[in-house]
């Protein structure tokens, strides 16, 4: 496979979106569906930005990580690993900020639908900084990960949808427990 300088971002600029649209939708469908959570959908707007929107660009990173290395050779992975991994620590950050608009749109557009209104709007700046520091935390994990382990597994010769099986089953148990831990120790 040619060298693309650019592929990576690309993977990652078309999951962001798609994650985010899809965690943001299902996340509002619950919350419009309960009855106890109607009155207080400000909640949902939080939830948004500082939980679906920093799992969802995390997900986009690991695919995007994982989609990236799967065709090329363990030699030319391992040296593009380090631009590749540099490139992803400066496009995480905005892929949050891009993660919580998509969440957000999703998310009121499926509660104005079922609801007939998106109710009251309000997002605290405290809800963004908590959202983008889980953010980083899970992106600093991700890459830890894929610095270490995409060598190893680009030399196994698993099928795609075998290497992504493998990651899913491993990432997202331990991406869950860091994000519950983190969530214990900045809970007031």
């Amino acid at each position: 496979m040619n060298r693309d300088p650019c592929r990576f971002c690309r993977l990652f600029a078309i999951a962001v979106p798609a994650f985010a649209s899809l965690m943001g939708a299902w996340t509002s469908l619950q919350a419009a569906l309960d009855l106890d959570a109607a009155q207080k959908s400000h909640l949902l707007w939080g939830t948004l930005a500082r939980a679906t929107a920093p799992a969802a660009s995390g997900s986009a990173l690991l695919l995007a990580f994982v989609v990236w290395a799967h065709p090329l050779a363990p030699g030319l992975l391992s040296a593009d690993l380090p631009r590749t991994t540099r490139r992803a620590a400066a496009v995480a950050l905005p892929g949050y900020l891009l993660s919580v608009g998509v969440s957000l749109l999703a998310g009121a557009l499926l509660v104005s639908a079922v609801r007939g209104g998106a109710g009251h709007f309000t997002l605290p700046l405290r809800e963004l900084a908590v959202g983008a520091g889980f953010a980083a935390l899970d992106g600093a994990l991700i890459l830890a990960l894929a610095w270490r382990f995409l060598p190893r597994l680009s030399r196994s010769r698993l099928s795609l949808p075998g290497t992504l099986s493998l990651v899913v089953a491993v990432t997202v148990p331990l991406r869950v427990t860091v994000a519950l831990v983190a969530a214990s120790v900045l809970s007031p």
